[in-house]
């Protein structure tokens, strides 16, 4: 999808709006069947995503669906902006740079003039996308689309009937499945709004709840252990590395910490009746578990980052966490983005002193470093020297003196009557050499020191 819309850009920049046109075609039919394959049942092709009536599904539609979701990331990296919205430096920075790695595209990448390609099309797209990977996650699956929208839907499935505006044909498919989501969202926010008013002031630990009927949702599909993880990990990504998502990707994740999926295993070990059946029945209670542990390691990872200071999003993602257990991680790492946040707006000293204080974190390792590098040279030197002196790596005398002496008095017919001519002692040598066994059974007794003198 990138490469593709890379060429689209160079065509538009190059004022060939028909070899755009001609390119950008065949690349929203391409979006447009992913989606199709994801949102509109076809049980011909093997998507209904319901095999046994329980919500469980086979292998090839788990695999095919999970790179449905991935691709539905893809779309809205590709069809948002970089920069945060009132940014407008940022912005410009990234425009006049035709900023971005050649693996990333941005709609700061697509260039203004188009009749049809328009930035204000494909970012209609990626709104739609993004609301839908939020539903996605929230949920665990898709609401059963509205049978007033379905005849959009299914017109989108007829690429004849859009002419030059390929870009009906992908909302067509993508809008429905947002506001399905959207009208959820907004009925179970005013429920939380009637709760509130209706309950006492001081309960605030329910506020940031979801308030979904889960028993009354009627499921397209749910998601596996697989999909899900890659939903969770599309939302932490685009808070990440497109910043006009992260309040609401960050707040979708902290709702589903602070409200994580079930098991049918579970429900029943708790004597519980279960929230959906089919929502239950689609995880087991080992993926529940690591389902919550990516939730949790996820909003710990968003809630260090600086956007959740200065894009939003922290007040929540730190509940969220509290829910969990993981109040002491959370206070660091709200500790730790809020200093970050306040050196991007500070002053050179105070960069200065985090700079010197991030040396003096560095500095214990590279003391050490060169102490380890001394201690390395002077032990190869006292090895050179020792062996110099006949004592390194030679004779290793026992430690008992009588076995010592022994084995001296064995080899001392092996000795020879003088020195070798190369090891005779120059002008400035005044080392004394073993020539009898007296100076021998000193140089044993003081180690070799009387060697040195």
């Amino acid at each position: 999808l990138r490469p593709s819309l890379r060429h689209v850009a160079d065509r538009i920049s190059s004022a060939d709006d028909a070899g755009a046109t001609r390119l950008y075609k065949p690349l929203a039919r391409m979006i447009s069947g992913v989606l199709r394959r994801l949102f509109v049942q076809d049980e011909s092709k093997g998507m209904d995503g319901d095999d046994d009536g329980r919500g469980r599904q086979s292998p090839e539609v788990d695999a095919l669906r999970s790179a449905s979701v991935k691709f539905l990331e893809i779309v809205v990296a590709c069809f948002s902006t970089r920069a945060q919205e009132g940014d407008a430096s940022a912005a410009g920075r990234k425009r006049g740079a035709g900023s971005g790695s050649s693996e990333d595209f941005a709609l700061e990448d697509l260039p203004t003039g188009h009749p049809i390609i328009t930035r204000e099309a494909l970012e209609e797209i990626g709104g739609y996308a993004f609301n839908t990977l939020r539903g996605l996650t929230l949920i665990g699956g898709q609401v059963k689309i509205d049978s007033s929208l379905l005849p959009d839907m299914l017109s989108a499935m007829d690429e004849s009937g859009y002419g030059n505006n390929p870009t009906g044909m992908i909302l067509d498919l993508i809008k429905p499945a947002a506001l399905t989501f959207l009208e959820i969202e907004s009925a179970a926010m005013e429920r939380r709004q009637q709760k509130e008013e209706t309950a006492d002031a001081d309960k605030d630990d329910e506020k940031d709840r979801m308030d979904i009927n889960w028993s009354t949702l009627d499921l397209d599909f749910v998601l596996t252990q697989k999909s899900y993880s890659l939903s969770i990990n599309a939302m932490s990504m685009l808070a990440t590395n497109r910043p006009t998502f992260f309040e609401d990707a960050a707040r979708a994740l902290a709702l589903r910490t602070m409200d994580p999926p079930t098991s049918q295993e579970s429900s029943d070990a708790a004597g519980m009746p279960g929230r959906n059946a089919m929502l239950d029945s689609a995880l087991k209670k080992g993926s529940v578990k690591a389902i919550q542990s990516q939730l949790k390691a996820s909003c710990l990872t968003l809630l260090r980052n600086t956007l959740s200071v200065t894009a939003g999003g922290f007040e929540i993602l730190h509940k969220a966490l509290i829910s969990a257990g993981m109040q002491i991680q959370a206070d660091k790492a709200l500790k730790v983005a809020k200093q970050q946040a306040a050196l991007r707006k500070a002053g050179r000293a105070a960069r200065n002193r985090a700079a010197i204080f991030y040396e003096w974190e560095a500095a214990p390792d590279e003391r050490s470093s060169k102490r380890q590098k001394r201690t390395d040279d002077a032990l190869a030197q006292m090895r050179s020297a020792r062996a110099a002196r006949g004592l390194g790596g030679g004779i290793q005398l026992p430690s008992s003196m009588t076995d010592a002496c022994e084995l001296v008095m064995l080899n001392i017919d092996n000795l020879p009557d003088q020195r070798p001519p190369g090891a005779a002692a120059s002008s400035t040598d005044k080392r004394k050499g073993i020539t009898d066994l007296a100076s021998l059974i000193d140089a044993v007794l003081s180690n070799g020191a009387s060697l040195a003198a």
